[in-house]
């Protein structure tokens, strides 16, 4: 399935393994040895799983651990929402390996606000016309997954433009100011590094480039080829004005060491453009998290 949109599971979060034992080999009884033979083949079994699930996963998106038996998306512990037991205050205590999300220090979204600090590095944004997408409805959001649309380079590094998704309201606040809608292009480098360049929707002219994603959205989860070309660069601000900081993932596992970069200058969309994604995910956002150490600094994207 190829909507198991594993935000980074081979990147952060999925991995497993089997105990291993260095005490000698000694003669056991038959009965003993069918109950290690039937254990080592349990062991197997869920290695593979878990196996599967990381060589299928692409970089960038929401972890999804429903391809391995016993671990449901929906129903398992691992299970999370953005409400009641599974929502956002409750992220950190679903599993050991969602505590970064109570834990961590460096956590996304967070308030925006004006700084006088340089951005020692911006991003050079050169994205391309994709060759293909496809729409996901993940039951959590709306992702279109691209292939060969370019990227962007930070400092030395080159980011490949993986998929982009959408949150109501905004992740990210401006001066304290939540917007109805934000876009998250996420990309990431061959050794596995994420940088995420965030944009919000303000209401306005209607979005060319929203009404071509929508008019592909699959009519519940699932997911469709898109009908229209893409170019991500539909999406772009006039001012290239950023905000850059040192994050996380929003989703769990909320794994930390994610480069953003939050451009100042809202795009607009129709409120009919807005209301067509909420009519399906509305408040699908996380709060703001503490700022804490890290310094927000300004500049402006290539």
């Amino acid at each position: 399935m190829r909507f198991a949109l594993t935000a980074a599971v081979s990147l952060f979060a999925l991995a497993a393994c089997s105990p291993e034992s260095d005490a000698p080999e000694t003669e056991a009884p038959e009965t003993e040895r069918s109950q290690a033979q039937d254990q080592l083949e349990s062991d197997a079994a869920s290695e593979e799983g878990a196996a599967a699930a990381t060589e299928t996963a692409e970089p960038g998106a929401e972890p999804d651990f429903s391809d391995i038996e016993g671990n449901d998306f929906e129903e398992a512990s691992h299970g999370w929402s953005y409400e009641g037991e599974g929502g956002p205050e409750n992220w950190g205590s679903l599993g050991a390996d969602y505590a970064t999300c109570d834990t961590g220090s460096e956590q996304s979204p967070v308030d925006l606000v004006s700084t006088d600090m340089a951005a020692q590095n911006t991003p050079d944004i050169n994205w391309t016309p994709a060759s293909s997408a496809t729409v996901a409805d993940t039951g959590h959001t709306i992702v279109v997954m691209v292939e060969d649309a370019g990227g962007l380079t930070l400092g030395e590094t080159r980011y490949e433009l993986v998929q982009f998704h959408f949150h109501a309201g905004s992740e990210h606040t401006i001066d304290g100011e939540q917007y109805p809608l934000e876009v998250h292009f996420v990309h990431a480098s061959e050794a596995g590094e994420l940088a995420v360049v965030g944009m919000m929707f303000e209401e306005g002219a209607a979005s060319s480039a929203l009404s071509g994603v929508w008019a592909s959205l699959p009519e519940g989860e699932g997911e469709t080829d898109l009908d229209v070309a893409l170019d991500p660069n539909a999406f772009l601000p006039e001012d290239d004005a950023i905000w850059r900081y040192e994050g996380s993932l929003t989703t769990p596992p909320c794994s930390e060491g994610v480069a953003w970069t939050v451009f100042q200058t809202p795009i607009t969309a129709a409120g009919e453009q807005i209301e067509d994604f909420t009519a399906r995910y509305d408040d699908n956002y996380r709060p703001v998290q503490p700022l804490n150490a890290r310094s927000l600094r300004e500049g402006d994207a290539g």
